[in-house]
């Protein structure tokens, strides 16, 4: 039905512009015609129409965004996110220095991935505060050192 009708849309396309709201060929109905909004000034808010159709309960769009796990889902997304543009950082750094040089030394890497913590913090939905700054400067360490090699597990984490 589909083909038939675009095909006798791109053969004749006139023979559709008598169609009004509701209108029929086969399977499919016309919901919107800007010739109709034009001509007989006819405006047609689609939204508005089908939204009584449309409207969900906050709880079943929890329940739905519980079931098709978002939540994690965007956590591991930002995780994602954070470990690329950290190891970037790292790799434009080792790319002129020494690994000891950027783990240690290195205040622009250090920046960068400071940066990408408070960015990813920030999209968890945590509030700065003393407690966050701490946390912030100990996941730099931790991340640099893994980066480094210093840590057993850097591998397994790059991997996943």
């Amino acid at each position: 039905d589909m083909i038939s009708l675009v095909l006798e849309l791109y053969d004749m396309p006139e023979a559709f512009t008598g169609m009004r709201f509701g209108d029929a060929y086969g399977e499919f109905k016309l919901v919107w015609s800007d010739y109709e909004e034009e001509i007989r000034n006819v405006t047609t808010n689609i939204c508005k129409m089908f939204s009584p159709r449309w409207s969900h309960s906050k709880s079943e769009m929890k329940q739905a965004n519980i079931l098709h796990g978002a939540a994690e889902r965007s956590e591991r997304a930002n995780l994602r996110e954070l470990k690329k543009y950290t190891k970037m950082a790292w790799d434009k750094c080792r790319s002129r220095y020494s690994s000891q040089f950027c783990r240690e030394e290195s205040a622009s890497t250090r920046k960068t991935v400071k940066d990408r913590y408070s960015i990813y913090l920030e999209k968890s939905g945590i509030q700065a505060s003393r407690k966050t700054f701490e946390q912030i400067e100990d996941y730099v360490q931790s991340r640099l050192n893994q980066l480094a090699g210093f840590n057993a597990s850097a591998v397994e984490t790059e991997g996943s």
